[in-house]
């Protein structure tokens, strides 16, 4: 029989892969059906408007982060009586930082093919 607390901590890491995989598979699929920040991106990168792009993907990435944390406060709030897992924020600092790292590593590779395209 699942004995609901104590299956808690495992529910809560799928809901912290979940809600990172979610804006990544909506992302995704405003590339192809068109609307919101996918859209953004896409047109934007056509038009060669790096300031567009730069600023959708740091909206996307901010957007991840605060799910991520949302979901890692109900966590922490909710099993660090019990759970020592719960209680730190190395998961929130590791987002953070792949985040920022993904925000910057897009524009900078687009900005260098434009480059590339120059001299040619």
């Amino acid at each position: 029989m699942l004995k609901i607390p104590f299956a808690l901590p495992q529910i809560f890491s799928g809901l912290r892969i979940a809600s990172g995989l979610a804006i990544v598979g909506a992302i995704v699929g405003e590339f192809i059906g068109g609307g919101g920040l996918g859209s953004v991106v896409d047109s934007a990168r056509t038009q060669q408007r790096i300031d567009r792009v730069f600023a959708a993907v740091l909206i996307s990435s901010l957007l991840g982060i605060v799910l991520v944390g949302a979901v890692n406060l109900v966590s922490s709030l909710s099993l660090s009586s019990w759970h020592t897992s719960e209680g730190n924020l190395h998961s929130i600092v590791l987002v953070f930082f792949a985040s920022i790292m993904l925000a910057f590593s897009f524009p900078m590779y687009a900005m260098n093919s434009m480059k590339e395209k120059k001299r040619d």
